[in-house]
């Protein structure tokens, strides 16, 4: 089951909120700390997550604009039950080559610039998405063609388990300050 928007954008805002008291209550030192070998800092996080937010709302747009592939296949088994749960499956996912280069450590200034920037994507793909085709899709790299209600719900989805991430990579740096 997919969310409408007006619950997919309040998720997505509800979210957003906590990433941005996270970045504020984060020092900078901390914030651009790799925790343990093999793990995104929280500066990598945010590049990540915000970017490819703002990678979805692109699709987004292409799929509101008309100029997404036409498909009126149903959504594949494994992206009915992500929707359906509104969670990713548990465990730990190899991000794409062509998105895991674009991942860097932004500074706080910089991962405050980019929330902003995705803030005011949001609100201008959002009017969109009710308008759009449900049969125009685009493309996502691991869950085939979705269309537009599909990739809105997918940045909720994404959202939360960066935002789950985020908890984790907090317990690693409390965990490695109690023993120093």
């Amino acid at each position: 089951m997919i969310m409408g928007v007006n619950s997919s954008k309040k998720a997505i805002e509800k979210s957003i909120a906590v990433y941005e008291k996270m970045l504020e209550d984060l020092p900078e030192d901390v914030f651009i700390k790799t925790p343990a070998e093999g793990v995104w800092s929280y500066a990598e996080v945010y590049s990540h997550i915000f970017s490819s937010n703002i990678g979805c709302c692109k699709a987004i747009s292409v799929c509101a604009a008309g100029t997404g592939i036409e498909d009126n296949k149903p959504l594949k088994f494994p992206l009915r039950l992500v929707m359906y749960f509104k969670r990713l499956p548990p465990g730990k996912y190899k991000v794409p080559e062509r998105i895991a280069k674009d991942v860097i450590k932004l500074s706080k200034e910089d991962a405050s610039g980019l929330i902003s920037k995705f803030r005011n994507t949001i609100a201008e793909i959002t009017p969109l998405i009710e308008k759009a085709s449900p049969t125009q899709k685009i493309k996502h790299p691991r869950f085939g063609l979705i269309n537009a209600k599909q990739w809105y719900s997918f940045i909720h989805i994404h959202t939360l388990h960066h935002q789950r991430q985020l908890f984790r990579i907090q317990a690693l740096h409390k965990q490695a300050s109690l023993n120093t």
